[in-house]
């Protein structure tokens, strides 16, 4: 019968006495080369692919101000509720409402209103602002608005009551529905122009195509005899009524209604984006709390800029030449998380604030120290007696001992805080999530590789004082044995 399993050959001889003896043979030795270089090979070309990874998160994030959302402010910012309207015909479904939340974005990012959001609510869209100014309310009605655009003959409004405000010269006169009519809505503009014409105050400029170029030559044509005045109106609001004193050819019209500058742009990103599938009401603000974004997220990269050059000068005054594994886990913890923050920020699935900024300072040290013990556990077993490899193969359990425990509970709270009501513990746990993704993975890919791929390297044998490693401690780590 033949047996499934295999049998070692038993070595006779002078094989036999080399086994006993300890001796390596020749061939021997060549396996264990081959096998040390297929590993060193292997580490190289994880290298190769988490440095590609890194690039990857570099091109995600850059423009960092554009990629994620919103910047340092330690005061309070204010946001508006603008409620979906139902009105026949409309739809305000969720799809819908997503879209029109994409829509109002897209209106906001013209503006000079730094760190402006829109987001969705229950059956509204949140415009959000991280300051409060005295135009944000204005700025939120024509952004949160429907954005429907109409130029009104003012003789044929018959709300008496806005008509003598009109007359009066008062801005931003509301007309009641169904008293007044159109001649012209925003499908015959084709383009709209801000131009400045006195210190902080802009003009708007709306082009027509050919067949509104027509009707509103012949409607100034007729309201010129009276010097009549036409309202130029968006969502029912009367931005401007300029007298008419001559017929106007050309396809042309510039208003200017002492507009300030993000005024101005707010309605021409209004016309350029078009209409939204339902009316909007504007039902309330609440203050919000400081929040991260755009404006001051240099000054954090700086600060994490100056963080890593302190690591590095730190680890070589304390590892040598050994500083480039808790030196460079710094650089590629800080790439991976700013990576997965960008990703997720232009997925609108994430927002940056002041506690986020706090968990992945608080991972990011904890990575760092991670590192920093596995070089030192790898100097001590070193300088111990042990072989490079050996050190550097064992020296990681021993390290993250310590921190496996409380690393775990952090993470775990970290997920429970995702379903509570508090959103400043949404934000940190959110965060703290992504920091343990890029910790572990950089602890695990770079720093292990890396200091393994270094433990088969000569320069390190040879000259481990360049290392960080006692001269004295070179003999008793070489005869362990080096692969």
């Amino acid at each position: 019968m033949v047996r499934g399993d295999k049998t070692t050959e038993r070595k006779t001889g002078v094989a036999a006495w080399n086994e006993s003896a300890g001796i390596e043979t020749r061939a021997d030795h060549g396996t264990r080369q081959n096998k040390a270089a297929a590993d060193k090979k292997r580490r190289k070309v994880l290298l190769v692919l988490l440095a590609l990874l890194c690039v990857g998160c570099l091109v995600c994030m850059w423009p960092i101000r554009e990629r994620i959302t919103r910047g340092l402010w330690l005061k309070e910012g204010i946001s508006y509720n603008m409620q979906a309207v139902v009105e026949d015909g409309a739809d305000s479904s969720a799809s819908n409402l997503s879209g029109a939340v994409d829509t109002v974005s897209k209106r906001l990012a013209p503006l000079d209103v730094s760190d402006a959001t829109a987001r969705q609510g229950e059956g509204s869209i949140l415009v959000e602002f991280p300051w409060f100014a005295e135009q944000t309310e204005e700025i939120a009605q024509i952004i949160g608005g429907r954005g429907r655009l109409e130029f009104v003959r003012v003789d044929e409004i018959g709300d008496a009551d806005a008509l003598s405000k009109i007359n009066a010269g008062t801005s931003n006169v509301q007309l009641q529905d169904g008293m007044f009519t159109s001649f012209l809505d925003g499908s015959s503009v084709t383009s709209v122009t801000v131009t400045p014409v006195a210190q902080k105050v802009y003009a708007i400029t709306f082009t027509f195509n050919d067949e509104g170029a027509k009707k509103f030559a012949d409607v100034t044509r007729e309201l010129a005899k009276s010097n009549g005045s036409i309202a130029i109106v968006i969502d029912g609001k009367v931005l401007s009524a300029p007298s008419v004193s001559e017929e106007i050819t050309g396809g042309q019209v510039s208003i200017s209604g002492s507009f300030s500058q993000n005024e101005a742009n707010a309605i021409k990103a209004v016309v350029d984006t078009g209409e939204l599938p339902f009316a909007t009401k504007l039902t309330g603000s609440e203050k919000t709390g400081p929040l991260v974004g755009k404006t001051m997220l240099w000054g954090m990269v700086v600060v994490t800029v100056c963080a890593i050059v302190c690591i590095w000068v730190v680890g070589f005054r304390k590892f040598g030449k050994l500083a480039v594994v808790p030196g460079g886990a710094s650089v590629v913890y800080s790439l991976l998380l700013l990576g997965l923050m960008a990703l997720f920020s232009r997925l609108n699935m994430f927002v940056l604030t002041v506690p986020g900024v706090v968990a992945g300072a608080i991972a990011g040290a904890t990575t760092v120290v991670a590192a920093w013990r596995i070089c030192g556990c790898f100097v001590a077993r070193v300088e111990s007696g042990a072989s490079y490899r050996g050190a550097a193969l064992s020296c990681a359990p021993e390290a993250m001992k310590p921190l496996a425990a409380p690393c775990a509970i952090v993470f775990v709270a970290a997920l429970v805080f995702q379903f509570l009501p508090f959103e400043i513990l949404r934000d940190f746990g959110l965060v703290m999530v992504f920091g343990a993704i890029a910790g572990v993975l950089t602890v695990s890919w770079y720093a292990l590789t890396t200091l393994r791929l270094l433990a088969s390297e000569g320069s390190l044998q040879e000259h481990p004082e360049a290392w960080g490693i006692r001269s004295d401690a070179k003999d008793a780590s070489l005869g362990d044995g080096v692969s």
